[in-house]
Formats: structure tokens, C-alpha cells, sequence
């Protein structure tokens, strides 16, 4: 009876012994497991939040051309589609840099450059800031994305 208890012990300690090693050796193989579908799942957010902006003209769908307030957020150029921006909207965005602005008779306004000598003042009021863009998608800070509409000109 005493023997067959202490080869009971003995194999039970050997059983959680290989456990504790088998679960060391695989333990980074579960983290990378993790790391990749974490990966992955920012990775499609990121594929639905670009085609979002780009392939929908956004509520109402000429929000750039007026100062109407914006319901639903998005790029798209509502005549061409595709991939193709409105610049009406791209305007109507506001720079996050504060230095940009341009105060006249008491109002703010976003100074656009148009090249060498032309700018575009577009009041404070009537643009979207990026807070209320991420608000507009459902993405209020959730995964910490950032876009950055650059203007490129052929030269």
C-alpha cells in the first residue's frame, strides 16, 4: 500500500514537472499567437477606417462645399468616386498647427496655402478638427491612428 502511494507522489510530481516545463517552452509560442491576432485585428481596422474615408463622400455628401454640419465622415468626391478626394472637403479640415491660424476682426481662421502667394481662409468654426473626425468613424481613441493628408504637386 505504502508503495504504491509513493509511485502515486512520484509520477504526480513528475506529471506537473513536465506540465511547468511543456507550458515554459510554449509560453512564447502563445504570446507571439496573441501578438499576431492583435496585429491583425488593428491591421483590418486600419484597411475599413482608410476605404471609409476614401470611398465614401461622407453625411450629407457635399459637406465640404457648404458649412453644413457633418453627420458622417469621408473623403470621397462625390462626382468622380473611387479613390479620388474632394478637395471641397480636404479644406475643410483643420491643421494641428495652431500657428497656421489667422485672426481677423475677431475670427479665427484656418490660412490654406495654395502655392507661392495664394491662401484660402477658412473659418475655425466651420472646420473639422481631428476629435471630431475619430467621433465621426467610432474610433474615439481606440487604437491611436493618425493620418496626414499631404498636398503633392508634380513639379
Amino acid at each position: 500500500m505504502a508503495g504504491a502511494t509513493i509511485d502515486h507522489m512520484i509520477s504526480l510530481t513528475i506529471l506537473i514537472a513536465a506540465l511547468l516545463v511543456a507550458m515554459m517552452t510554449y509560453n512564447g509560442l502563445f504570446a507571439s499567437a496573441v501578438d499576431y491576432d492583435r496585429n491583425r485585428q488593428v491591421a483590418n481596422k486600419a484597411v475599413d477606417l482608410i476605404n471609409t474615408i476614401c470611398l465614401s463622400p461622407g453625411s450629407p455628401t457635399n459637406w465640404g462645399a457648404t458649412n453644413d454640419s457633418v453627420f458622417g465622415f469621408g473623403l470621397q468626391d462625390p462626382q468622380t468616386g473611387g479613390y479620388a478626394l474632394s478637395p471641397y472637403s480636404i479644406m475643410r479640415l483643420r491643421t494641428s498647427n495652431d500657428s497656421q491660424l489667422v485672426e481677423y476682426y475677431s475670427t479665427y481662421y484656418n490660412n490654406i496655402s495654395l502655392g507661392y502667394g495664394g491662401y484660402l481662409l477658412i473659418p475655425v468654426a466651420d472646420c473639422i478638427n481631428y476629435t471630431t473626425a475619430t467621433e465621426l468613424l467610432g474610433v474615439n481613441r481606440t487604437y491611436g491612428f493618425r493620418v496626414d493628408i499631404v498636398n503633392s504637386r508634380l513639379m
